[in-house]
């Protein structure tokens, strides 16, 4: 599997997170955050606001208001006004272990075009979620065309991956073209949940549960999975908390079926209550597709690319020399080493688990007066000395 990215530039403030550099100069690849999630909102109301930083449930009670029963003083704040399916997306999050998120309102037909292009700016971000695609008001051509539009801007971010869901009703034959994503390269950063779950009503604790898709918590237990194993662990097995039931009790047949369109399912099994039994992404669908099917994968190469790119920007500012390019590969070596040595990556040698060309193999002098610094990694996540590697393209000072 090849991930080709770009990162830097040429304005006068480099982009990214700080690094964190020791007295003597040596500078450090800092991990970047892992589980940062967005939830798109479809609303009515505070569509001029920008996505709102949350931390708490209690931040997004303070942001957020049920559209059911809003007045029209309220529709006329900045409180975005979200549907039950959202709300209870969000509880889940939070209840299943999630933190920080962003919550973004989309408003009309073209906002989900303008609220993604305002994502991009978030370099934080790392999972992206719709609750109300294939609810409310939204129809099937739509929603289809909202999933496409969602996995392709994660595809060409390259660093956070979209969490879908199918349609509530018996599952498809086939999924990619039921939630439209239909690039295989979009596929690899997109993920599906089945089938929906029933839950408690967040507007009335008294009332019938409430059937929503099941993302916004399977999305939490990622979150907890990474603080209390790391983003190379697969999210599977996990259960789900604030759980009420399951819409559908899939057979084995189908959930085989599912299984190999790369569609995670969460099931029943006697003692446990609802687990999610899969991790993979929707390039699951092409047998071609082995390493690019692992949903731990996809996100740990993420996390890597994000961590890299944000924490060697100091470069950008540098002559492009053989001096830059030992430092570069040294600090990418140490932060490397260290993840081989705590089991992220996998090997019975630093040589097994990961390498780093940066010098004059892959920066020839052509390279260097175009002021380009080409960095290129590989890492062994799921075999030794299988290595998925990665690009990592910083423009810099010219060296002439």
């Amino acid at each position: 599997m090849r991930d080709v990215i770009e990162v830097g530039g040429t304005s006068e403030r480099p982009p990214g997170g700080a690094v964190d550099q020791a007295p003597s100069g040596a500078r450090f690849v800092g991990s970047a955050p892992t589980s940062v999630a967005v939830f798109l909102a479809e609303t009515s109301g505070g569509g001029e606001r920008p996505p709102t930083k949350l931390a708490s449930w209690k931040g997004f009670e303070a942001a957020a208001r049920l559209a059911d029963g809003a007045s029209d003083a309220e529709q006329t704040t900045r409180r975005i006004l979200v549907s039950k399916t959202l709300w209870a997306a969000v509880h889940g999050w939070f209840a299943n272990g999630g933190g920080e998120c962003y919550l973004a309102p989309v408003v009309g037909p073209g906002g989900l075009a303008d609220t993604l292009k305002q994502l991009e700016s978030l370099d934080e971000i790392a999972i992206v979620l719709a609750p109300d695609l294939w609810s409310g008001t939204t129809d099937q051509e739509a929603s289809q065309e909202a999933a496409g539009l969602i996995a392709d801007h994660c595809q060409q971010m390259a660093d956070r991956v979209a969490v879908l869901h199918l349609p509530n009703e018996a599952p498809p034959g086939n999924v990619a073209a039921t939630l439209g994503v239909e690039s295989a390269e979009a596929r690899r950063y997109a993920t599906a949940y089945y089938p929906w779950i029933n839950v408690q009503d967040p507007g009335d604790p008294n009332a019938a549960p409430l059937t929503v898709p099941a993302i916004g918590h399977a999305a939490g237990v990622w979150a907890r999975v990474d603080q209390d194993r790391g983003v190379h662990k697969a999210p599977a097995n996990e259960g789900l908390r604030g759980v009420l039931g399951l819409t559908h009790e899939l057979s084995d047949a189908e959930h085989r079926a599912l299984n190999d369109q790369g569609v995670n399912a969460i099931r029943n099994f006697p003692g446990s209550g609802p687990l999610i039994w899969g991790a993979r992404t929707l390039a699951a669908a092409d047998e071609t597709e082995v390493e690019n099917s692992y949903l731990n994968v996809r996100r740990a190469v993420n996390s890597l690319r994000r961590s890299i790119r944000r924490s060697t920007t100091w470069a950008v500012f540098e002559p492009n020399d053989e001096r830059l390019q030992t430092s570069v590969r040294a600090m990418v070596t140490s932060f490397l080493t260290g993840l081989w040595r705590r089991g992220v990556l996998v090997g019975r040698s630093a040589e097994e688990a990961f390498y780093v060309v940066c010098d004059e193999t892959n920066n020839p002098p052509e390279k260097g007066s175009q002021g380009k610094l080409l960095v290129q990694i590989g890492v062994a996540l799921v075999r030794p000395a299988e290595f998925i590697t990665f690009q990592v393209d910083q423009i810099t000072e010219r060296s002439s």
